[in-house]
């Protein structure tokens, strides 16, 4: 690997300690990973600059169009631990990861509301379903008349004579299995959609690349 010049060295250890503080959310191990491919990346642009300019112009040169650590570091700590949880399988680590999306941008924002209501439906629907027989008059399927008043618990329902139960304890195993099933379609929804996020966010060496020669 290329050794700088002693003008130069303290620039690029600089912007590489810079990007180790965005990174610290992961492990040593997978932080310093990124940190010497991206710091090979670096050295490996200085290779191909033609121009006869001094070391210390034509590293700022390549960091400046590689960019701010904090503009894309980021998007690299939750691809990590994204890419880390599906792997293994940890519902922690997808959690995490998935969080930390939803802060960080507009999309991620939208999916984690959109998720967190699914599987908020989905446990609503098994609770509700259990608790029918313990308040059959107050948990159901609600109309008044022909138009659609509610579902789930109403309380003191059974005092409004205009509303209403129409399933009885067909309630219990049909909310039951559609709570089984909007938790199953939306876990395979949610990984699809880390899957596709996974897939649109830039393979860190062409993401590299692409700015290092750009």
């Amino acid at each position: 690997m290329k050794e700088l010049s002693p003008k130069a060295n303290p620039l690029l250890e600089e912007y590489l300690e810079k990007l180790r503080k965005i990174l610290k959310p992961l492990s040593p191990e997978e932080s310093e990973e990124i940190v010497l491919e991206i710091k090979g990346h670096i050295l490996e642009s200085l290779t191909l600059i033609k121009e006869e300019k001094d070391e210390v112009k034509n590293l700022t040169a390549v960091l400046e169009k590689l960019g701010d650590p904090e503009d894309y570091a980021p998007g690299f700590v939750t691809d990590y631990i994204l890419e880390k949880g599906v792997k293994e399988k940890s519902i922690g680590l997808i959690f995490r990861g998935f969080l930390r999306w939803g802060f960080s941008t507009i999309t991620g924002f939208v999916s984690v509301i959109l998720f967190f209501a699914l599987y908020l439906l989905s446990f609503s629907l098994v609770i509700i379903g259990i608790l029918k027989p313990f308040f059959p008059k107050d948990i159901g399927f609600f109309v008044k008349g022909k138009s659609f008043e509610g579902l789930g618990y109403i309380k003191n329902v059974s005092s409004v004579p205009q509303i209403k139960e129409l399933l009885g304890y067909a309630f219990v195993p049909m909310a039951i299995i559609s709570g089984i099933l909007i938790f199953f379609v939306t876990t395979r929804l949610l990984k699809k959609t880390i899957k596709l996020r996974l897939e649109l966010s830039k393979n860190l060496k062409n993401r590299l690349e692409d700015k290092g020669r750009g």
